[in-house]
């Protein structure tokens, strides 16, 4: 964000290594009023393959400048894939509301983000290294779709000042005024239209990484475009007793990295 605009829309690899990724991390850390910070910090696939050797020793050196003018200090920092976190992540179940069995079988993990869809594997419980995708496809890829749609119709003239970020903002509150009128935005044909052609994105995560999703247990679907795209549209490409969405799916990689965080400090017997 600079001067209260938003200035990117994606997240491929160079924005980890960015001064905005510096200044988020140090507000929220800041915000926070954490003196001595333990982190858990989650990379797209793509992301993780090229930075996972540096990005934790990045994390703990933006500190620097606070350490000097407020004490603020990261103890440690665990670098992870993002898309895992959902594994972990509190109150996952299935399409019937009971808890579901991460011990036994494979389950499969597609996160997908503003800009990226990654998809991952754990197998009786522990994460498979050897299964993972990652692509530059997201939410953000609607958001223009739908924008386009809004430029292209006859029916809306919505000017100029309407951006992907106002889309995504309409999306979440399923409505926008025109003309003074509430409209439900799912409701119109070109947004149905972009929300469905997203769907093979899914499938060729799918697709790529196992082949057929046939021998999953589950296949958790997680990150805002689980949110975004809703059940009865990914159960056209996902079996309805396979599919598992997080209770808060926007949440769910954060929600995982806390709860992995709070074992591992409760292993260590540093909280109860």
């Amino acid at each position: 964000v600079m001067n209260g605009t938003v200035q990117r829309g994606s997240t491929d690899t160079k924005y980890y290594t960015s001064e905005e990724f510096r200044v988020m991390f140090l507000y929220a850390l800041s915000q926070l009023g954490v003196k001595n910070a333990a982190v858990i910090t989650g990379l797209p696939q793509e992301s993780f393959k090229q930075l996972k050797g540096t990005h934790s020793e990045n994390v703990k050196g933006f500190t620097e400048q606070l350490l000097k003018e407020n004490g603020f200090t990261i103890a440690n920092v665990v670098t992870i894939p993002q898309v895992m976190g959902a594994l972990m992540s509190p109150d996952l179940r299935d399409v019937d509301g009971n808890a579901i069995d991460l011990s036994h079988g494979k389950v499969g993990i597609i996160d997908i983000g503003d800009g990226t869809i990654d998809a991952a594997e754990a197998f009786d419980g522990s994460p498979n290294p050897s299964v993972r995708y990652g692509a530059n496809k997201g939410c953000s890829d609607i958001h223009r779709a739908i924008l386009h749609g809004f430029k292209e119709s006859k029916k809306y003239d919505i000017g100029n000042e309407v951006t992907i970020h106002l889309i995504d903002r309409w999306l979440k509150d399923g409505e926008f005024f025109y003309r003074g009128d509430r409209v439900d935005i799912n409701s119109i044909d070109f947004v149905k239209k972009a929300k469905a052609a997203y769907l093979q994105e899914i499938s060729t995560a799918i697709k790529e990484t196992w082949g057929s999703s046939n021998t999953l247990r589950y296949l958790i679907i997680s990150g805002g475009g689980a949110a975004l795209l809703g059940r009865e549209l990914l159960e056209k490409v996902i079996p309805p007793k396979q599919l598992v969405i997080p209770s808060d799916p926007g949440e769910a990689n954060v929600s995982g990295f806390l709860e992995m965080l709070r074992l591992q400090l409760a292993a260590k017997k540093l909280i109860a």
